[in-house]
């Protein structure tokens, strides 16, 4: 991985939540799902929406939205995925919105 920056995966404030999904992502939240972002630098690049949990307490997730231009700008695609599945080693993503996307990048 050729990310040297400061990168990490933060659960989102229940209170801030709609105001940085909607400011860097230009997405809506309703107050049942959960976010988490992953930042680089401590500026938003991706984030993760759920709502529900699977049986080891790891997130089914429902989507993801990422910064594109962010997250090529520091080839940090594969460190963010990574860092993701060390948190949740069993996620689920196989129904998520923006699924491929998340894969690609």
């Amino acid at each position: 991985m050729n990310c040297d920056c400061k990168c990490n995966w933060e659960k989102l404030d229940t209170g801030m939540k709609n105001q940085i999904i909607h400011k860097y992502f230009d997405q809506s939240i309703s107050k049942e799902e959960k976010c988490e972002i992953f930042c680089i630098e401590g500026i938003p690049a991706a984030c993760m929406i759920y709502n529900t949990t699977n049986s080891y307490d790891h997130p089914i997730a429902n989507s993801f939205h990422l910064n594109k231009a962010f997250l090529l700008l520091f080839d940090a695609g594969p460190h963010m995925r990574s860092k993701l599945y060390k948190r949740y080693r069993h996620i689920d993503i196989r129904y998520a919105q923006n699924r491929n996307e998340f894969m690609l990048f």
